[in-house]
């Protein structure tokens, strides 16, 4: 097999008969780099015939089958391929079977579907090679190449914090996640529930005003007349994303207008069971302000490598536990968390 056999197959111009009925292998690149979510890693990619490529794949039904009615199609129930890249658009998976929720299987809404197509149709290019021994040809081809979205059968320690996000992603539950909260309520409505318990008057924002900026919850003490916002972030694996964007060298615009309430943070482990509880971690607000903003500051100027990108930034579990992240040999110095002791249950920190 020479790379020179594989032949170039463009959504674009060519539709499904241009694919043969046959097994092989085929490499998927996208035509500007800029569009694939990066999550806040520095991905490497290597560059195939003018453009980068971001995964390999095999079939042992036909190319026609895998590439066009499976990877283009509308059902990421049945491409890993688009299963992950719509992860990393921020889609939600569903369940795929509904009479079987709960056997691992996902997909999309027929919305999310419908535009994560026209997406890839417009965004990759994808290149076959027929032959009967595919399986052979792939651990190559992965070898060689370190596609970012292969995320099985692949070693090299480039890339591989990317790939273990991107794998997080696609394993998320959300449905379970809604089943934490105990009556299928936003996390938000879950923190304001725990809030009136403690005797606290609560109106979830949102609901008065669409992405109220800065604060997700208005919170009333009749007891003390006090009141405060409160801002909600959640998520399911160890990097919470705070909705915060940085540019490359660390800069976060008017940071100090964005941060002004205390944070919850509200962590899920998507491995948990439906029975698990969720983890709450609160912060006041000049907490959530220095721990946000050195962080920050840390993964964009002490780590052995070269954004070229903005980012959305993230906050690690372990932080807010008051853990720091070791230095990683010459990939990036030691991080001490900000806070000094756990900020999980703090509830008391609200200045109510």
């Amino acid at each position: 097999m020479e790379l020179n056999d594989f032949i170039l197959f463009d959504p674009l111009v060519n539709d499904g008969k241009d694919l043969p009925l046959s097994p092989g292998n085929y490499i998927v690149t996208i035509r500007d780099i800029r569009e694939l979510p990066t999550k806040n890693c520095e991905v490497v990619t290597p560059v195939f015939r003018g453009h980068n490529l971001i995964y390999t794949g095999i079939t042992s039904d036909t190319l026609r089958n895998r590439i066009w009615n499976q990877h283009l199609g509308d059902n990421a129930g049945r491409s890993t391929l688009r299963l992950t890249l719509g992860c990393l658009k921020g889609y939600k998976p569903i369940p795929r079977d509904k009479n079987n929720p709960n056997n691992g299987m996902v997909s999309f809404c027929p919305e999310d579907e419908k535009a994560l197509q026209v997406w890839m149709k417009k965004n990759l290019l994808f290149y076959y090679f027929k032959n009967n021994n595919p399986k052979a040809i792939e651990e190559d081809l992965i070898e060689e190449f370190n596609p970012p979205l292969n995320l099985m059968k692949n070693y090299n320690p480039v890339n591989r914090e990317y790939r273990r996000i991107v794998s997080d992603l696609c394993s998320q539950k959300p449905w379970r996640a809604a089943n934490l909260s105990q009556q299928g309520r936003s996390w938000e409505d879950a923190v304001a529930e725990i809030l009136r318990k403690r005797g606290l008057v609560v109106i979830n924002l949102n609901d008065v005003s669409n992405n109220f900026p800065g604060a997700d919850l208005f919170c009333y003490s009749p007891k003390s007349g006090k009141y405060t916002l409160v801002q909600v972030k959640s998520g399911t694996t160890h990097n919470i994303l705070t909705g915060l964007y940085s540019t490359f060298d660390g800069s976060i615009a008017n940071l100090d207008k964005k941060i002004v309430c205390p944070w919850v943070f509200v962590y899920a482990d998507k491995n948990n069971t439906e029975d698990s509880q969720p983890e709450f971690y609160i912060l006041t607000r000049d907490e959530a302000y220095r721990l946000i903003n050195e962080s920050n500051d840390w993964y964009a100027n002490q780590w052995n490598r070269t954004l070229k990108v903005g980012y959305q930034v993230g906050i690690e579990v372990a932080w807010l536990k008051a853990e720091g992240s070791p230095k990683n040999g010459s990939l990036h110095e030691a991080f001490d968390s900000t806070l000094k002791e756990t900020s999980l249950g703090k509830w008391e920190k609200l200045p109510l």
